[in-house]
């Protein structure tokens, strides 16, 4: 019996030195909380269609908690299957601003807003080259949703309802170029958060 005693003093000693450890592991990491939007941002972002269109767009955004403000510029070559007028060329430029705000959180998920623009838009007769240049005024509501992506960068599908203010038709040399008051316009745009 006496010679059992060392054996035990051993392994007891073992068990007070191992038992902490298998007592207590070590408690997870929490997950890394996503930091917050910071309160005012800057961000600039354009329209890729607008460039496919033989135009530009270009456009920056100032925004504030959920609300976002923006101005910018624009042209493109109108295609006929969207102004559906055969023998016509149809080139538009202006400048526009925007009032949105976020819906759930911020620089995120679905957005309202609404916007204007001022267009300017050259009007040609394909038959005779005889041009007619027009000016109006667009304003009406959006809505989109917002992705963002790695390193600031974010892509925003939206549509726009608007109403021309201006003239319906527009008469090109001895031809009519008509115009609905109403407008859709469905897009997308790709920017980038200033951060």
């Amino acid at each position: 019996m006496k010679n059992h005693v060392p054996s035990v003093a051993l392994l007891y000693g073992l068990g007070c030195f191992s038992t902490p450890a298998l007592a207590a592991p070590d408690s997870p990491t929490p997950p890394a909380e996503v930091s917050p939007a910071p309160l005012v941002r800057f961000d600039v972002e354009v329209d890729p269609l607008a460039y496919v269109a033989l135009g530009h767009s270009l456009h920056v955004g100032l925004s504030v908690a959920r609300f976002r403000f923006d101005i910018g510029t624009f042209s493109a070559t109108v295609p006929e299957f969207l102004h559906r007028q055969p023998g016509f060329d149809n080139v538009m430029s202006g400048y526009g601003a925007k009032l949105d705000v976020f819906v759930w959180q911020v620089d995120r998920g679905p957005f309202v807003g609404v916007e204007g623009a001022w267009i300017r838009e050259q009007i040609r007769d394909d038959s005779t080259h005889i041009e007619t240049r027009t000016q109006s005024w667009i304003a009406g509501g959006r809505l989109g949703w917002h992705f963002a992506l790695p390193a600031h960068f974010y892509i925003k599908p939206w549509v726009g309802v608007g109403y021309r203010f201006g003239r319906e038709s527009v008469t090109v040399g001895k031809r009519v170029f008509h115009q609905t008051p109403l407008s859709l316009f469905p897009t997308f745009h790709v920017g980038y958060v200033f951060e």
